[in-house]
């Protein structure tokens, strides 16, 4: 059930649109978008994008003038201190990142975290977000990536990790 206060992806809502003529518009746009909805109570990202909006994601655009990115995002039921705890603790994070010796250069709980990746290059913001008391969110943007096929692989590797992330966290 779709709920205007809430943020959500509507990925699959737009592309079922079959009676209406904007979603065929939609679906021969080709495969490189994602579609989003900013609740009305969500203030996130405002005055830059206004609660209500909906929103057309072109996912093929990683390269930035510092080289490339890629972002991921996983929410979790658990509590948002705990979900920081999963990453700022080098034995827990252990449990479900096979990169874990990472640097981190700023640590602000339970609320973002500062990285320098494993090879020394590249470098991550992590970003924490409650979503109730038992509910939170990660989401990271991995920058200063080489090139498009680096770009996919570690899309890959986060899709991943975050999935054995929420996994190692819920259990």
């Amino acid at each position: 059930m779709f709920d205007a206060t809430k943020t959500t992806d509507i990925q699959a809502l737009v592309l079922e649109l079959k009676s209406v003529p904007r979603g065929e518009l939609i679906r021969s746009a080709g495969g490189s978008y994602r579609y989003g909805y900013i609740g009305t109570k969500d203030r996130t990202m405002y005055p830059l994008i206004m609660p209500g909006t909906f929103l057309q994601i072109d996912e093929s655009k990683n390269q930035v003038k510092e080289g490339w990115r890629v972002s991921s995002s996983k929410t979790v039921d658990v509590p948002v201190k705990n979900l920081f705890a999963a990453w700022s603790d080098a034995k827990k994070r252990a449990a479900w990142l096979k990169d874990h010796r990472f640097t981190v250069r700023k640590a602000t709980a339970p609320k973002s975290m500062r990285i320098t990746w494993v090879d020394g290059k590249t470098s991550i913001e992590a970003n924490f977000y409650a979503k109730g008391a038992k509910k939170s969110m990660v989401a990271l943007q991995h920058d200063k990536l080489t090139g498009a096929a680096d770009v996919a692989r570690k899309r890959a590797y986060w899709a991943k990790a975050l999935a054995k992330l929420k996994a190692t966290v819920e259990a």
